[in-house]
């Protein structure tokens, strides 16, 4: 059976792949409206839309297909479908990855590393990367955060980033300076990462 896109987006980034993910929220950005968690800025729309254009991260954006593939559908009608899947955190969207084989790839991405944790509030914890040879944490606003991510990461094997639209654009600052860094989105929600830890 073929890897499912969320498998191949996973194991380009275990080859050392940084990864700037977007979703609804980053499109409604770049069309001037408000995400939840992330109020709109004119520069933040403009990285965005950089980022879209040239980013030596992986871009990965939601998929026409899943349990809400009507709404996927309808949402990216007009716009270009992106080459890696942002689903790779998603067992809600992509049921196929909700495997125990999956989530032990997703655990060696901090698995025995040092890392970096950039998160918001109810996310990713470093309790939870129990695994991890060492974890640094950084702690953002839930709220806003973009405005708040001018950070010294230090030096670590791996940033992991949990902070809606402004991982996004910290992966691809962060990236650009040398480090993997890999938006993981709301991946601390889960409870299988949770069983992990």
């Amino acid at each position: 059976m073929p890897l499912s896109l969320e498998d191949r987006t996973l194991d380009r980034v275990l080859e050392g792949g940084s990864l700037a993910r977007f979703g609804d929220g980053e499109y409604m950005i770049l069309d001037g409206d408000d995400a939840r968690m992330q109020p709109y800025h004119r520069d933040l729309a403009e990285e965005l839309n950089d980022i879209l254009e040239d980013s030596p991260c992986l871009v990965a954006g939601p998929q026409p297909y899943g349990p809400r593939g009507e709404y996927w559908s309808e949402f990216l009608d007009g716009r270009e479908l992106l080459e890696w899947s942002s689903f790779i955190s998603r067992p809600d969207e992509a049921p196929w990855i909700d495997r125990q084989d999956y989530w032990a790839k997703v655990e060696s991405l901090w698995k025995d590393r040092d890392v970096t944790l950039v998160r918001g509030g109810g996310s990713l914890t470093a309790e939870m990367l129990a695994s991890a040879k060492s974890v640094r944490e950084i702690v953002c606003p839930e709220y806003d955060a973009w405005r708040s991510i001018d950070i010294d990461v230090g030096e670590p094997e791996i940033v992991i980033l949990c902070l809606g639209a402004a991982a996004t654009v910290l992966a691809d600052r962060l990236s650009r300076q040398g480090h993997w860094a890999v938006d993981a989105g709301s991946i601390g929600c889960l409870e299988n990462i949770r069983e992990l830890a």
